[in-house]
Formats: C-alpha cells, structure tokens, sequence
C-alpha cells in the first residue's frame, strides 16, 4: 500500500516504469508505504482496513452470517 503523498504523486504523475519498491521488515513491515518506506497514517490505516472489510464482505467472509451447518445434538453422545 502507498501513502497518501505517493498516491497523488501517482496520479499527477505521467506513467513511468515500475516505482522501487521498498524492503519492509519488523513488526511494522506492512504499516509501511511500499513506495517511499514512509509510516502511513491513521487515515491510511482506516482506508486499509476498510478496503478489507469489504474485500471480505464480498465474499461473505465478514461474520455478519451464521455457521454454514447447524450441529444436530443427537450427534454429540
């Protein structure tokens, strides 16, 4: 993911060939922007989450839904 400074530099930008990308590690090696290395934000932290919240909406893995199968109790002895 990119920051939002890398995002509008993307947009005003012509395309060119593939950005560097940059090498992440530590426990905060995925907060990092992927083009610059810079820490995101918290705007850019709710964005992400927010896009996989629906990501996995969409595929009805949300936990908005009930077990798929219902345990019969007869079963359980």
């Amino acid at each position: 993911m990119v920051c939002r400074t890398c995002e509008e530099r993307r947009r005003a930008e012509p395309p060119a060939g593939e950005p560097e990308k940059v090498e992440r590690r530590g426990p905060v090696g995925d907060q990092l922007c992927s083009r610059c290395g810079n820490l995101l934000g918290p705007k850019d932290m709710v964005k992400r989450l927010k896009d996989k919240q629906s990501q996995l909406a969409r595929f009805g893995l949300n936990g908005a839904r009930g077990a798929l199968f219902k345990r019969n109790p007869s079963e359980d002895r």
